[in-house]
C-alpha cells in the first residue's frame, strides 16, 4: 500500500516520486495488481475522479493506476487498534493494516495547530477513523485560552495533537512494516528529500 495525500495538498512530491517508486517495486518482482495507492483523505470529502487525475496524480499516472486507487473512508472499513496514552481510540483503515508493506509519500510543512504536516499525519488523520480524528483534533483547544499554547505553527514540543499522532504511528509500527519518503517543497519545487523510518523522518 502506498499512502498519498488528498487533493487539499499540493502533491508535487506524489507526482514526482510515485512513477519511479512503482517501477522499482515492479522491477523487484511485485505484481502491479498487488500495489494499492490509498488516498489519505482523513475526514475530508472523498476526491472525485477529476481531482484524482489532475490534483493528486496527473493524467498519465492516473490512466496507468486508476484501477489500483483506493479512497480512505473514515466512517467504514476501519479496525480498532487500541488507545493512545492520552485515551485516543485508534481506528485505522483495514486495507492499510492488512498490507505487508506501507510506503508513505509525505511532504512536510507547517501546520497551524499540529505544528507540522506530513509524515505521521498520513496515519492520523490520513487513514484514521472518524472517532480517532474526533478525539485527537479537539486536543488543540483550551477552555480558558482558546488554543493550547503548544498548538501553533511550526511547534511540536508540548503539542498534544501532534504528539498523539506520533504515538499512533509508533503503535502502527508494531504491526506494520512502514517506509516513508518525505519531501520539503519551496515555491512548487522539491528542495529536500529524505526516506526511511517515518518517525525519524518526522523528527
Amino acid at each position: 500500500i502506498i499512502i498519498v495525500d488528498d487533493n487539499t495538498r499540493p502533491n508535487i512530491h506524489t507526482r514526482a516520486i510515485s512513477p519511479p517508486l512503482t517501477k522499482r517495486l515492479m522491477d523487484n518482482g511485485v505484481r502491479k495488481q498487488d500495489i494499492g495507492i490509498i488516498v489519505a483523505s482523513g475526514s475530508h470529502v472523498p476526491p472525485r475522479a477529476d481531482a484524482l487525475e489532475n490534483k493528486i496524480l496527473n493524467p498519465e499516472i492516473y490512466s496507468q493506476w486508476k484501477d489500483n486507487i483506493l479512497i480512505h473512508d473514515c466512517d467504514s472499513g476501519n479496525r480498532r487498534m487500541g488507545k493512545t496514552s492520552r485515551g485516543t481510540p485508534i481506528l485505522v483503515d483495514e486495507r492499510v493494516l492488512d498490507s505487508c508493506l506501507v510506503i508513505a509519500l509525505s511532504d512536510s510543512e507547517y501546520h497551524y495547530f499540529a505544528g507540522q504536516a506530513g509524515t505521521v499525519k498520513l496515519f492520523c488523520p490520513g487513514v484514521a477513523g472518524r472517532e480517532t480524528i474526533r478525539v485527537n483534533h479537539p486536543r488543540m483547544f483550551d477552555l480558558e485560552k482558546g488554543f493550547v499554547a503548544g498548538c501553533r505553527l511550526g511547534n511540536t514540543e508540548g503539542n498534544p495533537v501532534i504528539q498523539d499522532m506520533i504515538e499512533i504511528t509508533e503503535m502502527m509500527k508494531e504491526h506494520l512494516m512502514i517506509f516513508c519518503s518525505d519531501s520539503i517543497l519551496h515555491h512548487g519545487e522539491i528542495v529536500y528529500c529524505q526516506a526511511g523510518d517515518i518517525i525519524e523522518c518526522h523528527r
